[in-house]
């Protein structure tokens, strides 16, 4: 587990120090801003990384599929959705459980699909009015993933029926058509972006494999 941790800080460091280097030669942000995001992205994954280290993520990943299924979603619905998390933060709690800023766009990201505008909002009304934010973030805990799963269920069909509906019409989703409703509709990542697209699949890949690992033997109904 301690080379598990090491192996996760080391390649966390590597994808902080890119995406810093790509901000400034895009011109997105000034080598300040790049350094103190670079610090800040270094305090974060050597936290996540200790946890991951003692067995926190897989924790993590197991109490996360018992809020997606708390909140009506099928095995394969879960297990689709938490790829698109590790895709998303790499399953780091700080993350998961707090705010960051868009290096695109400049925005607040809330909660484990970085939502941003009215949908992080709402969110973090959810969560004020169950005690669960403060200004760092959310309480990390069972809790606050039961909120994030309960929201997007409660946006699947309202707000976001459009690929709500089609994602919760298939039970036993596909991988494939997990990539284009949850991934391409609902989160909205770049995914047919070229420059992207294919490092985010094999991320997403990455994360999808780690998940059924870590959810081996438990049982497919789990609730957490």
């Amino acid at each position: 587990n301690i080379m598990e941790g090491a192996r996760n800080f080391i390649g966390s460091q590597y994808q902080n120090a890119k995406e810093q280097i790509s901000g400034v030669l895009s011109g997105e942000k000034s080598i300040g801003q790049a350094f103190g995001d670079f610090w800040d992205g270094t305090k974060a994954n050597a936290m996540d990384s200790l946890a991951k280290a003692t067995g926190g993520q897989k924790g993590l990943m197991i109490a996360m599929y018992g809020a997606f299924r708390k909140a009506g979603f099928t095995d394969a619905q879960s297990r689709y959705m938490m790829a698109e998390c590790g895709r998303e933060n790499s399953f780091r709690e700080s993350v998961i459980f707090g705010y960051h800023i868009d290096p695109k766009n400049g925005a607040l990201n809330v909660g484990m699909f970085s939502w941003q505008g009215s949908r992080g909002k709402q969110l973090q009304s959810l969560l004020a009015a169950k005690g669960l934010l403060s200004a760092n973030g959310m309480a990390r805990g069972q809790v606050s993933l039961d909120v994030q799963a309960q929201f997007i269920m409660q946006e699947m069909k309202t707000t976001e029926a459009r690929s709500g509906s089609m994602f919760l019409a298939r039970p036993n989703i596909t991988d494939a058509e997990a990539i284009e409703i949850l991934g391409g509709k609902y989160i909205r990542w770049a995914l047919n972006n070229p420059k992207y697209r294919a490092g985010g699949l094999r991320n997403r890949a990455h994360w999808l494999a780690e998940v059924n690992k870590a959810l081996e033997g438990v049982p497919l109904d789990s609730a957490g």
